[in-house]
């Protein structure tokens, strides 16, 4: 609310619309890659023929590194993936040309936040675990499905997030908005100083 400029009611009821409406359907949770030795990569490309795109995504969700996939209109797709060491993201960027036949790529390293959580409990896992579908699961659900108390939930909950190992994020269903066309802009730079 603070951060729009409006009132908390304002933003709860708007809120609840677009999940009436089936916008938001479900809060995700992603756990931060960093805290697991990860860097993410986003590739942009084109793949040829158009005609055989969704065998090639059917492929491409098999790929263990592959995190997630936007297919979009006509031969251009999105591809996020995950990888250890510049040896496996290569190995990885080149698997993903051979599925598609792109004649174009680009490839751009996502900056995550270092995570300050160094190790995580056996309590921190089975938390995440409960709440991997639903990020805003109550912690009194939570705690009843764990044995533990809410309070304690929250606590770690609280800490997790604050020290960025996860992130609750919510699942846009953009089909649901009525009216909206969904545009994704994408530009490429000479330089990185032009990009600036």
């Amino acid at each position: 609310a603070a951060r729009v400029g409006a009132d908390d009611a304002t933003v709860s009821y708007r809120y609840k619309r677009l999940q009436d409406a089936g916008c938001l359907p479900v809060w995700s949770l992603l756990i931060n890659p960093a805290l697991l030795g990860y860097g993410v990569a986003e590739l942009m490309l084109d793949v040829q023929p158009t005609a055989a795109k969704a065998d090639m995504v059917r492929k491409l969700k098999l790929v263990h590194e592959v995190t997630g996939i936007v297919n979009f209109y006509g031969s251009g797709l999105r591809i996020f993936m995950i990888y250890n060491n510049d040896e496996s993201r290569a190995r990885t960027i080149e698997l993903i040309s051979r599925i598609t036949n792109a004649e174009s790529l680009t490839i751009s390293r996502l900056p995550l936040p270092s995570s300050e959580t160094r190790k995580l409990s056996e309590v921190d896992v089975a938390i995440i675990r409960a709440i991997s579908n639903d990020a805003r699961k109550p912690a009194v659900l939570v705690a009843k499905e764990l044995g533990l108390s809410s309070k304690t939930v929250r606590k770690r909950v609280d800490k997790l997030r604050g020290e960025k190992a996860f992130f609750p994020f919510p699942v846009l269903n953009i089909e649901g908005i009525s009216g909206l066309i969904p545009v994704t802009l994408s530009y490429r730079y000479s330089s990185a100083g032009a990009k600036s």
